[in-house]
């Protein structure tokens, strides 16, 4: 099975969270690559606060479903172009 992860505020357990980075285009892969993180803290948008974020392992069967769906819906956009 297929390990997914999320990000969690620190202080209220939200994973509606950012960092803000750098980023620059590859023209090898076609896409967009981070290649600086500009703070060191990430910012949560449930509790307006600065706070570290959590890195953790995704274990409920309905985030884990709700990670699938987006997957296949996404590859079915490309797929459609």
């Amino acid at each position: 099975m297929t390990e997914y992860l999320t990000y969690r505020c620190n202080e209220c357990g939200s994973d509606n969270v950012e960092y803000s980075a750098y980023v620059q285009w590859d023209l090898g892969s076609q896409r967009w690559e981070i290649y600086e993180q500009v703070d060191d803290s990430g910012y949560c948008f449930k509790c307006g606060s600065y706070t570290d974020i959590n890195e953790e392992v995704v274990t409920s069967l309905k985030e884990i479903a709700q990670i699938t769906i987006a997957q296949q819906e996404r590859n079915h956009d490309i797929s459609n172009g």
